[in-house]
């Protein structure tokens, strides 16, 4: 369940999970995947939804913006933190996350504009004050 958390990006589909989530992980299904995301949704850690990419659905899970995750992330400290949260957050969505997929998602008000488009996405992350 986590590793799709420790995924780059804000966003992660079922393929780029398979392509670039953590190496003992890749090999999960489908099915597997979205029980995982429907997990974490119902942790408030994100959105898991089915979308069409070219001629099939594939399953995505959106993270929940930082900012807005904070109680979620301390009551799962046992599978994330936010420092790591943020680190991945902030990262370049993977390019098996399709253009159209990116479209979607950003139809549906999940992403914006500028994550589904900007390759220096994360750049001027924000900063975790220092505890």
């Amino acid at each position: 369940m986590s590793g799709i958390l420790l995924t780059a990006g804000p966003v992660t589909s079922n393929v780029s999970f398979s392509r670039r989530g953590p190496k003992p992980l890749r090999a999960i299904s489908k099915e597997q995947f979205l029980a995982a995301a429907n997990m974490l949704q119902a942790a408030y850690l994100g959105t898991a939804i089915t979308v069409m990419s070219s001629s099939r659905a594939s399953v995505v899970f959106v993270k929940t913006p930082p900012n807005e995750a904070e109680e979620a992330i301390a009551a799962n400290a046992d599978i994330i933190n936010m420092e790591k949260y943020v680190a991945r957050y902030y990262q370049q969505i993977p390019t098996c996350v399709t253009v159209k997929i990116r479209e979607q998602l950003v139809s549906m008000g999940l992403l914006t504009h500028e994550q589904a488009t900007d390759t220096n996405f994360g750049v001027n992350a924000p900063s975790l004050p220092h505890s």
